[in-house]
């Protein structure tokens, strides 16, 4: 026996985005479910296209480490953002990501925020990451790591404790 369009709708606009969105990926949906979930979804924002690639993105066991791969390679791949809409699109990403991973810190009241200069410009910030990645042994460690590493730099800690970090992140990224 199928379940109403309204008890539907009742039992869906309860459930967060995530659990209609795997629901919704599950694919074992009578057509009236799909319907309303794509309904509810749709309210709260999300267009089909939209729906389509996170399902996608859901559906792909690995998503979510692709989402933690922003690493060096990542970083010199907006070089082709540069190219293509201009230099200043390319350093608004890089210092959009930069800002991103301070303010998660400060509001999220990181323990591990006083690793990070605060007192430092953005475009400072860009350019040591920039410096750092420039050197391939560098590329696989995780912008947030790189990130760190600069404001040690910028901070005026011991250059042989930033080289003892980059060891031990070299070694764990490098793969």
């Amino acid at each position: 026996m199928e379940i109403s369009r309204e008890n539907l709708k009742r039992r869906y606009s309860n459930l967060s985005d995530a659990d209609l969105l795997k629901l919704f990926n599950e694919g074992e949906l009578t057509e009236t479910a799909s319907s309303v979930i794509k309904e509810e979804l749709s309210l709260r924002g999300l267009t089909d296209n939209k729906i389509k690639k996170i399902a996608e993105f859901v559906k792909d066991e690995d998503g979510l480490s692709k989402i933690a791969k922003m690493d060096g390679d990542w970083w010199l791949t907006q070089a082709l953002l540069g190219a293509k809409h201009g230099d200043d699109i390319e350093f608004i990403v890089k210092a959009t990501l930069v800002s991103g991973i301070v303010e998660g810190l400060i509001w999220g009241e990181s323990p591990l925020i006083n690793q990070y200069e605060l007192n430092i410009t953005v475009r400072d910030t860009v350019r040591g990451i920039e410096h750092f990645y420039s050197e391939s042994k560098n590329r696989k460690i995780p912008i947030a790591h790189a990130l760190r590493l600069v404001a040690m730099e910028l901070r005026g800690v011991p250059k042989d404790k930033v080289e003892e970090i980059l060891a031990v992140l070299r070694k764990l990224f490098l793969k």
